[in-house]
């Protein structure tokens, strides 16, 4: 079994497993969260090291793709465990396409849904964001408080990255909440740090992060009650100024719709040359050498034919020769072989002959009319 294969094979065994537990979710099976384990997480990311991402149609980064991108778009989110999955495969994701600039919707939306969670007031049924900023994977009953939980955080609390403990988090500890809430939306600011330089290239970045900007401008880090710690505030301020830098370079870069232009080709024009009498002729070129090198392959390829015919007459004639010597010593043998049966043959016919004449000449050949005397 080729590696290929091999990890084709372990692909098609985790979609089948993340098929299962969608359809028992949907039949009210909640104990199990749909998002797959944290080691299945570092086997995508392993993959990328392992094949060639930068190929337009890969047999295994293809289906990988496609599997974390069903995740992020059809898994059912209602905790921080999620949370913490959730922006591990888009991080997975994102260094899948860091080189081909490759652009997947299903990250923009997961980021932008999660940073959309630390919004004031965001879980309160009245909220006007609440059904055009939440996609309907996300559960608000239970992800409301994450605006919540930073307050209880000193106002000195360094932001840190995801710890890998999140991914196991279901206890209503509110340290570790509190913590790991800090932890999630300071990975969401780095992954939208990512995709700006990651779509700063492109035409359409204005567009692509159009709804991250209005998210970001909605969230209001200094508002209280629910301030966030300063570290926090200063990295929300940081984002939303190059993601807004960005945004404004990309519209001045910007030009008009224009009628594409037809580039005008003349033909090329040369010196024609007229012989009276000319004759087509392989050897034609005003490169000398060249001339005489093709004449001396054409002529070792006519003597390379004419010696491998005359090999091939040689070799049927020295066959038949041949054919005909064993054919010539098998009648010899024959006829020997015929003219000694002949002669004895012949001897024996004698001898009987004798036998049955009588006269005591010839005994024991055959039956004779003389009776012997008792």
């Amino acid at each position: 079994v080729t590696c290929a294969a091999l990890w084709g094979r372990t692909i098609k065994i985790l979609h089948s497993q993340l098929q299962k537990r969608l359809r028992d979710y949907a039949q009210g099976e909640r104990e199990v969260s749909c998002w797959p384990s944290l080691g299945r997480l570092l086997l995508m990311q392993l993959l990328g090291r392992v094949f060639s991402v930068t190929d337009l149609k890969n047999d295994v980064v293809g289906p990988a793709s496609l599997l974390l991108c069903q995740c992020l778009s059809q898994c059912p989110v209602s905790s921080t465990a999620d949370l913490a999955a959730g922006l591990l495969a888009s991080s997975v994701l994102v260094s899948f396409h860091a080189e081909t600039k490759k652009y997947v919707p299903e990250v923009v939306s997961f980021t932008h849904t999660v940073l959309s969670l630390y919004i004031p007031n965001v879980g309160e049924e009245n909220s006007a964001r609440r059904a055009q900023d939440h996609q309907g994977t996300f559960n608000l009953s239970t992800l409301a408080t994450s605006r919540a939980d930073l307050a209880r955080l000193s106002k000195q609390a360094v932001a840190g990255k995801i710890n890998w403990s999140y991914f196991a988090l279901k206890a209503a500890d509110e340290k570790k909440s509190a913590e790991a809430a800090a932890g999630i939306i300071s990975s969401a600011y780095a992954m939208v740090d990512t995709m700006v330089d990651l779509y700063k290239a492109q035409a359409a970045l204005p567009e692509i992060l159009s709804p991250i900007v209005d998210t970001l401008k909605a969230i209001k880090p200094h508002t209280k009650p629910h301030a966030m710690p300063l570290a926090l505030q200063q990295r929300h301020l940081a984002v939303l100024e190059k993601v807004l830098a960005a945004s404004e370079h990309a519209k001045k870069l910007r030009q008009p719709l224009q009628w594409r232009k037809s580039v005008t080709t003349s033909i090329e024009t040369k010196t024609p040359r007229f012989q009276l009498d000319y004759t087509f002729k392989k050897d034609i070129d005003p490169d000398q050498d060249r001339v005489k090198m093709k004449q001396l392959t054409r002529q070792l390829k006519r003597e390379k034919k004419a010696a491998m015919r005359e090999l091939r007459r040689d070799s049927d004639f020295i066959d038949a020769e041949r054919y005909k010597e064993q054919q010539e010593a098998k009648e010899h043998r024959r006829a020997e072989r015929v003219k000694n049966f002949g002669f004895m043959e012949e001897q024996q016919a004698t001898i009987n002959l004798q036998v049955r004449k009588g006269g005591g000449l010839m005994t024991g050949g055959g039956s004779g009319v003389v009776k012997k005397s008792r």
